[in-house]
């Protein structure tokens, strides 16, 4: 069980020691200083409690919960097109993707399909 634990720990570090990781840090403390990133953050959490709000007021397929929920979507995009969050997002897929690999390999040792309540 320990030489288990031991391998464990060297893909941790050796996951750590990607320059993916470290960039990641750099541009998620860019992200946080970045007044325009901020702003649409702040902007997407206001969109986010109106379409929940509106929610609690009117059917779900009202004009007005529709039009709130097509400001949301326009709010997330403007966030998620901001080059620093793009930037964000493909360090994070390259990241995640040695990540999932290993989940997935380590699931198949039981037969268990990644979202599967079997």
């Amino acid at each position: 069980m320990k030489d288990i634990y031991q391998k464990i720990d060297e893909i941790s570090e050796l996951i750590k020691s990607r320059e993916c990781v470290n960039k990641i840090k750099e541009v998620e403390k860019k992200m946080e200083e970045d007044p325009s990133v901020i702003s649409l953050v702040l902007e997407f959490e206001k969109a986010q409690r109106d379409y929940s709000s509106s929610l609690n007021h009117y059917e779900e397929d009202s004009k007005e919960v529709l039009e709130y929920q097509r400001i949301l979507y326009k709010k997330k995009l403007n966030l998620d097109t901001h080059p620093l969050v793009e930037e964000y997002y493909s360090l994070l897929k390259e990241v995640n993707e040695p990540l999932r690999y290993l989940e997935m390999k380590l699931l198949s040792l039981f037969k268990i399909n990644k979202g599967s309540c079997k």
